[in-house]
């Protein structure tokens, strides 16, 4: 009789530890998990966030949306829609990090877009062609009023505004001149008023070889500013690569062949890690009867290592990063489809 109550107790007993643990697990399961969401980027169908290290990855939007830009504060997205009703209009959304509450700012029926905020969230710059060529405006968040800060010249347009840290300057893509029929581009800069416009780096001369500098961007201590630089010295030979310019005149050129082993095209580009590293997209390069389709990569300046971040069947673009951590809860994600995951 002892041995029976010894062992109907220790019966019980482990009945009890498997319901407590049951219970348990099933509590963890209804908790939402947190991503840590550093990544925001432009993809099929819509803008995605994702860790730093590229995983965790969730759908944020459904529509034709890019150029997104994280607030200072990370709570927030600023980005482009591409209106289905009219294929060439982009206006400008912001919404909250989650992707809830989005809500329209331009409304021109134009081309507005590349976003950036001002560093105490109250402003957000842009390009917009509003008044024929591209020029940079800036929208007050809270009124909605718009100012125009560059007026174009004589076959001259303004793109791609980046805001310093500081506050107080605003960096821009601008076309210089016609040439042969073709935009050379250059690197401006301008008091975040868009007074005292000026070249950021040296103007090419005439007898420069075709040279496009594009996406300036100020590094996150305001120290450096990164831009993309294109030295066309024939139809077939051309020079692709990142410049690094410190405050104090210091350059630093990373040439994007090298890096890629010259497989890959490379596109938008902004900063990641505090400065450390760079994120960009690229796409394998290919024939040109196979689509080249684009992922995220990061680059890390001090070791010159590349890793890729993204794996997927559709362009991965665009992508901003935000220091964080910045916990967003699945639940408020709209789900991939394993489907639609293309590992390599």
């Amino acid at each position: 009789m002892t041995q029976y109550l010894l062992k109907h107790a220790k019966t019980e007993k482990i009945l009890q530890i498997l319901t407590f643990s049951v219970t348990f697990c099933l509590i963890l399961l209804c908790i939402p998990e947190d991503i840590d969401a550093k990544i925001v980027f432009a993809s099929s169908g819509g803008l995605h966030v994702m860790e730093d290290n590229g995983r965790g990855r969730r759908r944020i939007t459904r529509n034709r949306d890019g150029y997104p830009c994280w607030s200072p504060d990370g709570k927030q997205i600023a980005y482009v829609r591409y209106l289905e009703t009219r294929p060439a209009n982009t206006e400008i959304f912001v919404m909250d990090a989650d992707g809830t509450n989005q809500r329209q700012l331009t409304h021109t029926g134009g081309r507005n877009t590349k976003p950036t905020w001002s560093p105490d969230g109250k402003y957000l710059a842009f390009s917009s062609d509003r008044n024929g060529l591209h020029d940079i405006y800036r929208i007050d968040l809270e009124t909605l009023n718009v100012k125009q800060l560059t007026f174009r010249g004589e076959h001259s347009s303004s793109f791609a505004p980046d805001w310093s840290p500081d506050g107080n300057k605003i960096i821009f893509e601008k076309s210089i001149r016609v040439r042969n029929g073709i935009l050379p581009k250059n690197v401006w800069i301008m008091s975040a008023d868009g007074t005292n416009p000026r070249p950021f780096v040296p103007d090419p001369t005439p007898e420069d070889p075709m040279l496009f500098r594009a996406d300036p961007s100020y590094s996150p201590d305001g120290r450096e500013v990164m831009f993309h630089e294109s030295i066309f010295e024939s139809e077939d030979s051309y020079i692709k690569k990142f410049v690094i310019i410190h405050k104090h005149g210091k350059r630093i050129e990373i040439d994007q062949t090298k890096m890629t082993a010259n497989k890959m095209v490379l596109s938008h580009s902004s900063w990641m890690n505090n400065g450390r590293s760079i994120l960009f997209s690229a796409g394998i390069r290919r024939s040109d009867t196979v689509k080249t389709y684009h992922d995220i990569y990061e680059y890390n300046i001090e070791s010159r290592t590349l890793k890729q971040l993204t794996y997927w069947q559709f362009h991965d673009m665009e992508g901003d990063w935000t220091e964080g951590p910045l916990p967003v809860l699945p639940q408020r994600k709209l789900p991939i489809l394993w489907g639609e995951i293309k590992q390599k």
